[in-house]
């Protein structure tokens, strides 16, 4: 990945260039033509503590910040080794997360989104399947 400033993120898009706005925050990093963190990173928590507390905090963030970006990065550009995926896992809880939510009851705010929901899980078993050769 590159380096490219202040850079929108349009300019990323499935491009291996990064950048950040005039923004000091982390929030507002952006690559894969997105903005990379969520608002959670919006709002830096002041830590308290000892000097083992702040060395602890930042080894969870640097190790959560290089997990966000290696997901990031594998899910625009990275392929999946089959051979180290268990798909019949994933299979199984899309399934059983599947047969939970036909089990719910949705109200009238909630229905677009439970549909939406129950959509792309289906969706994703059906790719799955077809992965594997057999049919919807």
């Amino acid at each position: 990945m590159v380096f490219d400033g202040n850079v929108s993120y349009n300019k990323t898009a499935n491009e291996r260039i990064w950048g950040n706005s005039d923004h000091s925050c982390i929030r507002y990093v952006v690559a894969f033509g997105t903005y990379v963190f969520g608002d959670s990173w919006g709002s830096p928590k002041v830590i308290k503590g000892t000097l083992q507390d702040v060395k602890t905090r930042c080894k969870q963030d640097r190790q959560s910040i290089r997990n966000i970006i290696t997901r990031q990065y594998n899910k625009h550009f990275g392929n999946i080794d089959a051979g180290k995926f268990d798909f019949d896992a994933l299979l199984k809880k899309l399934n059983t997360a599947s047969s939970y939510m036909r089990g719910m009851k949705v109200y009238q705010k909630s229905s677009h989104d439970y549909y939406q929901a129950l959509n792309q899980i289906t969706n994703a078993i059906n790719q799955i399947n077809v992965a594997y050769g057999e049919k919807k």
